[in-house]
C-alpha cells in the first residue's frame, strides 16, 4: 500500500524540549548552590516528620493505660474472676511493649534520627503502668507485702518449761 505511516526514531533524545512546567536540568541551570539547599531544606523537613512519627510511636501506650484504668476500676477491689483476668491482660501487654521497644522504633532508627528521648518516654510510660498493676494488685491481696502473708515463715519456739494443774 502507502507504506509506513508512523516512524518512530529513538537515536536523538537529547534534543527534545522540556516538557511544559517541567525542567530537567533544574539543577545545571541555575547552580548546585540552589539544588543543595533544596536538598538540605527537603531532608529536615524528612527528619522533624519522623521525629514528630517517633513521638507518636512513644505515646502510643499512654493511649492504651487509660482504658486498661478505667476496667481495672470497673473490676472493682476484690480478686474475682474478671479483675484478675483484667489485670493479667494489663500486665501480660505492657511487659510485651517493654520487650518490644527496639521493634518499635527500628523504622525511625533506619531514618538517622535520635530517638533515645522518645524511647526513655515509651519506657518511663509503660513502667508507670506496670507499677499502677502492681498497686492495684497489692490491694487485692494479690501480693504479699504485709507481714501476716509472711507469718508461716517465723520459726516456733521451743517450749522448755510447762506445768500441769489439777483442779479439785
Amino acid at each position: 500500500m502507502l507504506g509506513k505511516r508512523w516512524d518512530f526514531q529513538f537515536e536523538n533524545r537529547t534534543s527534545l524540549p522540556d516538557p511544559i512546567g517541567y525542567r530537567m536540568t533544574l539543577g545545571e541551570a541555575e547552580g548546585s548552590t540552589l539544588s543543595s539547599r533544596k536538598t538540605r531544606e527537603r531532608s529536615s523537613r524528612h527528619a522533624s516528620i519522623v521525629e514528630s512519627k517517633a513521638w507518636e510511636a512513644a505515646l502510643a501506650p499512654g493511649k492504651s493505660i487509660g482504658m486498661t484504668i478505667f476496667m481495672l476500676w470497673m473490676g472493682g477491689s476484690s480478686p474475682g474472676i474478671f479483675s484478675i483476668l483484667i489485670m493479667g491482660y494489663g500486665a501480660i501487654n505492657t511487659v510485651k511493649s517493654l520487650f518490644g521497644l527496639n521493634a518499635a522504633f527500628a523504622s525511625f532508627e533506619t531514618a538517622k534520627v535520635n530517638v533515645m528521648l522518645q524511647k526513655l518516654v515509651y519506657v518511663l510510660i509503660n513502667l508507670a503502668a506496670l507499677g499502677y498493676i502492681s498497686y492495684h494488685c497489692a490491694h487485692m491481696g494479690l501480693l504479699p507485702i504485709s507481714s501476716g502473708d509472711y507469718i508461716a515463715m517465723i520459726p516456733e519456739k521451743k517450749v522448755l518449761e510447762f506445768s500441769t494443774g489439777i483442779v479439785t
